[in-house]
């Protein structure tokens, strides 16, 4: 799981630069649709990142369940 998670993050921040450089590229009109879909792609991003970090401190034994 952790090795396919960071390949997606990997991947994400891939696209997420993709999208960026394709936004200055943009007349206004694609701007704003790309400003959105850049936003999502950054939170799916955000969100897979929180995930690796969570499932890394659960193998270091950083987490323990509350019993």
């Amino acid at each position: 799981m952790k090795e396919l998670l960071t390949k997606v993050t990997h991947d994400l921040g891939f696209v997420c630069d993709s999208l960026k450089e394709a936004k200055e590229k943009a007349n206004a009109v694609e701007r704003l649709a790309l400003l959105e879909i850049y936003w999502r792609a950054k939170s799916v991003l955000q969100d897979a990142n929180s995930l690796l970090k969570a499932i890394e401190s659960d193998a270091a034994g950083a987490v323990k369940p509350k019993v």
